[in-house]
Order: C-alpha cells, then sequence, then structure tokens
C-alpha cells in the first residue's frame, strides 16, 4: 500500500466531536484529510495505546494547521498575552522509543541532565517484577510445601502396596526373580504415580488460567486492556511433567529398596 496516498479524516475539534455525538444541538465539526505516514500491524491489540494515535509527516501537519486555521487560535496551542496565537508551534512532550530497554535509565538520565523532565515506563515496569517475583516466591513456597506432602503421599502409597504385596514378593524372589528388577518394578510404579499427579495439575492449571483469562480480560477490556492475564508456556508444561516424574522416582526409593530388600521365607509366611 503507499501511504503517502492513503488519506486519513482527522477532527481537531475534539470537544465539539464528542458534543455532537451525544447533543443534537451541536454542531459536529469539519472533518479535514491528511496523508498517513504509517500504520499500525493488524497484530497488534485494538485497546493498545497506538489505537488512537494518528501518524502523519510533522511538517506536513504544520503545513495544514496554518492553512485550516489561519490566523485564528489552533486548538491546543497557547496564545500570547493579547491573545493573539503564537507564530510558532510549541510542543508540551516529546515521546522518545528507545531500541532496549536496558538504556531507558540511560536516556532518562540524559534527557535529565538536558533540562526536560522526563518520565519512563521502566518505574513501573520494575515494580511489577518486584510484585511479579514476590507472587512467585510465595507461590513458590506453597509449591514446596505441595510438592513435599505429595512425595510423602506417595512413599506412604509404596509401603502400604509392599506390605498388601509382600508374598507376591517373596514368590518372585523365591522364583530366582533379580533383585533390580523387583528395585525398578516399584520405582516404575512411583514413577507413574507422580506422572500421572502432574498430567492432573497441568489440566487444572490450564483450566484455571483458561477461567481466569476468560472472565479478568472482560473486566480488562474496559480500562483499555485486553491482553492475557494467566500464561503457561508448553515448555513449563513439560517440565512439570518431567519434575513429577522426578518427585516420584525419589519418593519410591525408599520402598524399592525396602521391597529389594525383603527377606524370600519371611514374605512368603506372611498372610
Amino acid at each position: 500500500m503507499d501511504l503517502e496516498k492513503t488519506p486519513m479524516f482527522v477532527v481537531f475539534d475534539a470537544d465539539a466531536y464528542f458534543n455532537s455525538r451525544t447533543d443534537s444541538t451541536v454542531k459536529p465539526p469539519k472533518k479535514y484529510s491528511l496523508n498517513s505516514a504509517g500504520i499500525i500491524d493488524e497484530t497488534m491489540s485494538k485497546n493498545s495505546d497506538y489505537s488512537y494515535t494518528v501518524y502523519t509527516d510533522l511538517e506536513l501537519l504544520k503545513v495544514r494547521l496554518k492553512q485550516i486555521f489561519k490566523k485564528k487560535i489552533i486548538p491546543g496551542q497557547p496564545t500570547m498575552k493579547n491573545g493573539k496565537p503564537l507564530p510558532y508551534f510549541v510542543y508540551d512532550s516529546i515521546e522518545v522509543n528507545v531500541d532496549n530497554v536496558k538504556h531507558v535509565k540511560e536516556v532518562l538520565t540524559l534527557l535529565n541532565k538536558s533540562g526536560y523532565q522526563a518520565v519512563g515506563k521502566i518505574e513501573w515496569l520494575e515494580q511489577s517484577e518486584m510484585q511479579s517475583k514476590m507472587i512467585q516466591t510465595v507461590l513458590g513456597g506453597i509449591g514446596a510445601v505441595s510438592l513435599f506432602v505429595a512425595a510423602i503421599g506417595i512413599a506412604n502409597t509404596m509401603v502400604m502396596s509392599i506390605y498388601e504385596r509382600t508374598k507376591e514378593i517373596g514368590v518372585l524372589k523365591v522364583l530366582g526373580c533379580d533383585m533390580g528388577t523387583i528395585r525398578n518394578m516399584f520405582l516404575l510404579e512411583s514413577t507413574f504415580i507422580g506422572l500421572i499427579g502432574g498430567l492432573a495439575g497441568s489440566l487444572l492449571s490450564f483450566g484455571a488460567s483458561y477461567v481466569i483469562n476468560h472472565f479478568l480480560k472482560l473486566e480488562a477490556v474496559g480500562i483499555g486492556m485486553g491482553s492475557n492475564i494467566s500464561r503457561i508456556p508448553s515448555w513449563l508444561s513439560l517440565a512439570a511433567l518431567i519434575f513429577a516424574a522426578l518427585v516420584g522416582i525419589t519418593a519410591g526409593i525408599f520402598p524399592a529398596l525396602k521391597a529389594m530388600n525383603m527377606s524370600p521365607l519371611a514374605a512368603i509366611r506372611n498372610e
């Protein structure tokens, strides 16, 4: 698309525009045509800060403003003491885009030293990161306690399984079954218990994430935000399953060794 030949309709009197939409007695302001200087990528959110911004050539805009208002006061521009418009344009703010977030503080320092009052979003980002780290720490602590309790539960389940299958273990040993095979059998069972628990936890996490994004996202759209609040990357789900399996293996080591070291004669006589 040829951006220089793509016109946009712009309204400079915003108050009259919004008042005309709610009050039929207010005359709608005139619309003016400007050639665009850029188009926002369609993949960006429609509710982002860029959705309400018009991009055009600055010098072209100055020429059009002078043509439209001539010697009248341009909306948003200050005036002289006698009420006449200034012969030049005044800007109340400028926006500086930095190539990397690591350079934001350096650019802010340079702007402040140059006499400008520079404010960046890095402070807000740092506070958000601190809050996120605190939340992750708390959730990590809860997760660690849950894993500890889960490991105890798996170990208890495997020990009870050994007591219930004592005679079976004795028969296997009398028939000449390898000790390592008996150990691996119980380790495999504990691993599957941990893996199934990790899979169930992952499914519950995806379900909770969907509910959070579905309901809270609807509320966030009303304040200009539409992105997902909860995101679970695929690598994290895979890591959770592997970690759950490792917890199962760790919890099953003691019961497996107990089964491996059990006396075959005592196991056969056990009822």
